[in-house]
């Protein structure tokens, strides 16, 4: 029989050649004849790696790591193991040995960058991944990561830079020149990232999520029947494509067709960041409940429960149920004495059984509502129950407008649809008005304090608890100033004059050019003409402004 040595040669020859099979016993009979055999220790530990036995690796990589700590091969391949387990943590652990034993290990950056992608630690894994292209600049998969990281935090100049140095490599990759425009289309590149996608399904035209993109571009260059066509294309050739679908349907809501948009309007459940609710009881599709009860609950953010709440009385109607609605618990007390509503309950209150359920953002599609029969009376909630706290805050002598600059930096184009509060500098200094703050949240409160002249705005939103204060506080003012958020269906809703402050390429609800709402008749809109040319609205919301003033003061 040959010696141990002559074994563990003729292993590593199997193993190099991709015989893992006939490497794998070799490897045994040496460490049966040398059991503590480190380098078979060590690369049967990776073996078994290569083949998916991930406890039995850990098992013998642990040891060859105690035995030889300085090895960081030895920690790198044992960091792999403990992540194909979930084990990030002692994963991450094993990884950063490696890096201490040699800190120009490049694949344990790259290990290390998976993990932290894994776990949405975003910052971190673009450090790693900046890391690795240090030592291994030509890696494509490593500078894809990296794009990603960047997308991800929402830093798309660099994104780009990745993305485009990948396409330089690898000029037919088809995803990512499909990533390209995402991103082009997030900064403003909107001819850019129409190309991009084209170039995309140039490539792939077989690529569902390349044609999606180039609808996403092509409605943010406000070609909708060019968007309905690509989002279209995507569907044909991937008919399970939640977000193609939405898009699709968003997209006909946008051009101002309701109707059309209903039924897509229905994939937002599969594209939730969260699973939706479940029910045991059967999904109500308009069909008579007399003397029974329906639960609505919601399920999007503030601003759509405050914006359908409108249906709530014409379910009741259609259905002759006892609505039951489950909404957030900050709208809970203002949304007690909507008409139709028998009970509210909010989140963390029992939810009881009832006859039927659906969703709140479901009911005009199973209404069949249209543009034409849009229920728009105003006002639809009401906040004669809530007793008022601002009387002191009023000046009669100036008019007061109600401001919101910011929204949930949580929501996917809040980067897009909040204006920086130091842009409003302008309308601040509008003679005539006391301008009160209503914003309430970290972020935009912080931008407030940053300024020289945050004493010319009253910061009132900091001792905002809820909703119904916010809304007691509106029916006082002479004018809300907002953008795209849930202050503006609030200000709506109450049939205040609401002034709303709108992207390039609004929320579907919005539609395109008109300068008012027929959701909310008190509403105006301005919009930017240019990606992100926040200064020219506020130009034009300035002179309107002051208008306003002067017809008061005459």
């Amino acid at each position: 029989m040959p010696d141990p040595q002559t074994q563990f040669t003729a292993a590593v020859a199997l193993h190099q050649a991709g015989d893992l099979s006939a490497a794998e016993p070799v490897y045994r009979r040496v460490l049966a004849d040398v059991p503590h055999h480190l380098d078979a220790m060590y690369l049967l530990g990776t073996l078994q790696l290569q083949q998916g036995e991930f406890v039995a690796a850990v098992e013998l990589l642990s040891q060859v790591c105690a035995a030889q700590p300085h090895v960081a091969a030895a920690h790198n391949n044992l960091g792999i193991a403990y992540k194909a387990q979930g084990q990030f943590e002692q994963a991450i652990g094993c990884l950063n040995r490696a890096l201490k034993q040699d800190a120009q290990y490049a694949e344990a950056y790259f290990n290390l960058g998976q993990i932290y992608e894994e776990q949405q630690q975003w910052p971190l894994a673009e450090e790693c991944f900046v890391q690795h292209l240090a030592l291994a600049p030509e890696d494509i998969e490593s500078r894809v990561r990296l794009g990603f990281a960047l997308t991800q935090q929402e830093k798309s100049a660099e994104a780009a830079l990745a993305f485009e140095e990948v396409v330089r490599l690898q000029p037919n990759y088809a995803e990512i020149h499909s990533n390209l425009s995402y991103v082009y289309e997030r900064l403003g590149r909107l001819r850019d990232a129409v190309a991009a996608a084209q170039q995309a399904v140039v490539l792939r035209p077989d690529y569902a999520e390349g044609h999606n993109n180039l609808g996403n571009a092509l409605r943010s260059s406000h070609q909708l029947d060019a968007a309905c066509a690509a989002f279209d294309r995507a569907l044909t050739i991937q008919p399970d494509f939640p977000m193609a679908r939405f898009n699709l349907a968003t997209t006909r809501m946008l051009a101002g067709d309701l109707a059309a948009g209903w039924e897509g309007f229905e994939a937002r459940e599969a594209i939730m960041p969260a699973p939706p609710q479940t029910f045991l009881q059967p999904h109500w599709r308009g069909e008579p409940l007399a003397g029974k009860s329906l639960l609505v609950h919601a399920d999007e953010g503030f601003g759509d429960t405050l914006q359908f709440a409108r249906f709530l009385a014409p379910a009741q109607a259609a259905s002759g149920a006892r609505i039951i609605l489950h909404c957030q618990r900050g709208l809970g007390d203002l949304l007690r004495d909507t008409a139709g509503v028998a009970e509210v309950i909010v989140e963390g209150d029992f939810v009881p059984m009832t006859d039927a359920h659906i969703s709140l953002l479901s009911l005009p599609g199973v209404l069949g509502v249209t543009g034409d029969t849009l229920p728009a009376a105003v006002p639809y909630l009401s906040v004669d129950h809530v007793e008022s706290q601002f009387d002191d805050i009023i000046d009669a002598t100036q008019l007061s407008v109600g401001l919101v600059w910011q929204g949930n930096p949580a929501q996917p184009r809040d980067l897009v649809r909040s204006c920086p509060l130091s842009e409003m500098g302008p309308l601040i200094e509008t003679d005539g008005t006391r301008f009160i703050s209503l914003q309430v949240g970290a972020a935009g409160l912080q931008q407030l304090a940053a300024l020289d002249w945050r004493e010319r705005v009253l910061d009132a939103g900091s001792g905002l608890t809820d909703f119904s204060q916010t809304a007691a506080l509106i029916k006082r003012l002479d004018l809300v100033i907002t953008v795209d958020t849930a202050v503006a269906h609030l200000a709506g809703a109450l049939g205040a004059d609401v002034w709303t402050l709108l992207s390039h390429t609004p929320d579907w609800r919005w539609q395109l050019e008109r300068d008012d709402s027929p959701w909310y008749p008190t509403m105006r809109l301005f919009r930017q003409r240019d990606w992100g040319d926040w200064p020219d609205v506020i130009r034009e919301v300035t002179a309107e402004l002051s208008k306003v003033v002067e017809a008061r003061l005459s």
